[in-house]
C-alpha cells in the first residue's frame, strides 16, 4: 500500500514501487498495448537494484510513469482515457500527500531527471581501499627508513670490527 509518508522518509519509495508491482501484476490487461507495458514493467523491475528501488527518485518516477501509461493504454473508450488523464494530472501523489508540491508535468508524467544520491561504497570496496592505503603507508615508511639510513654514521663498534679485520 502506498504510504502517506512517501519518499520523505528514506526507503519508503521501495514500498511504493512494490505496491505498483502488485497492481501491475494483479490488473488484467484489456488491450495489446497494455500487455506490452506489463511485460516492459516486468523486465524493467527485474533490473532495478535495491539501492535504486529504495533511494533513487528517477527510478520511482519511472515506475509511476509506467503505471500511468499502463492505465492510459488499458482503457477502450476516449471517455475512459480522458478520465484517466484527469486523475493522473489532478490526483494525489506521494509529494502532495506529504505537503510537497506536485511534480507532475503538464504532459501528465513525472520528470525522471537524475537528482539522486550516489550510493555508498560496498563494504568490500571500503576494506580493499583501506588495505591498499595501509600497504602504501607501510611501504612509504620502509622506503623512508632506507633513505635516511644512508645519511647515518656507522656505529663505533662496527668501525672497530672493520679495522681489526684489516689488521689481521
Amino acid at each position: 500500500m502506498l504510504r502517506a509518508s512517501g519518499i520523505s522518509a528514506l526507503g519508503d519509495q521501495g514500498d511504493d514501487i512494490d505496491a505498483i508491482a502488485q497492481y501491475m501484476s494483479a490488473t488484467p490487461a484489456v488491450t495489446d498495448s497494455a500487455r506490452k507495458i506489463q511485460d516492459e514493467w516486468k523486465v524493467w523491475l527485474d533490473g532495478v537494484s535495491w539501492w535504486n528501488k529504495n533511494y533513487d527518485r528517477p527510478t520511482y518516477d519511472h515506475a509511476r510513469n509506467l503505471r500511468n501509461l499502463f492505465n492510459l493504454e488499458n482503457v477502450t473508450t476516449a471517455a475512459q482515457q480522458a478520465n484517466v488523464r484527469q486523475v493522473i494530472k489532478t490526483g494525489m501523489t506521494t509529494e502532495t500527500m506529504t505537503g510537497g508540491p506536485s511534480r507532475i508535468t503538464s504532459g501528465g508524467t513525472f520528470s525522471e531527471k537524475d537528482g539522486s544520491v550516489t550510493p555508498p561504497l560496498p563494504l568490500w570496496a571500503k576494506f580493499a581501499i583501506g588495505v591498499g592505503v595501509a600497504g602504501l603507508g607501510i611501504y612509504a615508511l620502509h622506503e623512508l627508513r632506507m633513505f635516511t639510513s644512508l645519511f647515518k654514521k656507522a656505529p663505533a663498534h662496527a668501525a672497530n670490527r672493520r679495522s681489526r679485520r684489516a689488521r689481521q
